[in-house]
């Protein structure tokens, strides 16, 4: 469990560099708007994991 701590801590930090790739190159509130898409899609995706998780507890 720890190792997969570790590995979902990694891969998070890797997807936070995608703002500074899109920093420079498009506008601030398409930059915004991809984290925020972003944010809503991580949103459901546990929500959708929730209900079979409670399942197998």
């Amino acid at each position: 469990m720890m190792g997969g701590w570790f590995g979902a801590t990694a891969i998070g930090n890797k997807l936070v560099s995608v703002g500074g790739y899109l920093w420079g190159d498009l506008p601030l509130w398409v930059v915004w708007g991809v984290f925020i898409i972003l944010c809503l899609l991580s949103a459901l995706f546990m929500f959708a994991m929730m209900k079979r998780l409670e399942k197998v507890a």
